[in-house]
C-alpha cells in the first residue's frame, strides 16, 4: 500500500513516480494518490472544477475525489476505508526527498499520523524511480 504526493515542482519532474502508477493530474495540478497492493487506485484531486474532466480524460483510475478538508483527511478517509489503520504504508516520494527537504509535506505526515496513530509511515525513497528505469516492451513500443 502506498501514498504518493503530486506536486508540480520543477516544472511536473516531482510527480513522475506518481504518474507513472496514474494519469491523473499534472500541468501544475496538485493530488495524493493512493495505491494499494489489491484493488482501485483512488486520486484525491484539489479542484472540484476538474473532477468530470479527468474522469473523461483518463480511463486507468476510477475512483477520483474532490479533496475534501485538509489532504491528510482526504488520504485518511480512503486508507481507513481500506482498513489500514494499523498497517505499514509506504509514502513514495521521488529522489529521495523526505518530508524536511520539501517533497512530502511535514504537516501533512504528522496530521496521517494524529488520525492513525498505530499506523506505520515508511519512506519509499527512490523504490518506484528505479522501477520506472525498467521498462517493458510496451513501454519501450516494441
Amino acid at each position: 500500500m502506498s501514498v504518493a504526493l503530486r506536486t508540480s515542482g520543477e516544472w511536473d519532474s516531482k510527480i513522475a513516480d506518481a504518474r507513472y502508477l496514474s494519469p491523473v493530474a499534472g500541468n501544475a495540478e496538485f493530488n495524493y494518490l493512493v495505491f494499494p497492493r489489491e484493488g482501485e487506485p483512488t486520486s484525491f484531486i484539489l479542484m472540484p472544477t476538474f473532477l468530470k474532466y479527468w474522469t473523461r480524460a483518463q480511463n486507468w483510475v476510477d475512483d477520483i475525489r474532490q479533496k475534501k478538508g485538509s489532504w491528510a483527511k482526504s488520504v485518511v478517509s480512503r486508507l481507513q476505508e481500506l482498513g489500514l489503520d494499523k498497517k505499514r504504508i509506504g509514502v513514495m516520494v521521488s529522489r529521495g526527498q523526505w518530508i524536511r527537504m520539501g517533497g512530502f509535506p511535514y504537516s501533512v505526515y504528522k496530521d496521517i499520523l494524529e488520525l492513525m496513530p498505530e499506523a506505520i509511515l515508511v519512506n519509499l525513497d527512490d523504490t518506484m524511480e528505479r522501477i520506472r528505469m525498467i521498462k517493458s516492451s510496451e513501454e519501450i513500443g516494441i
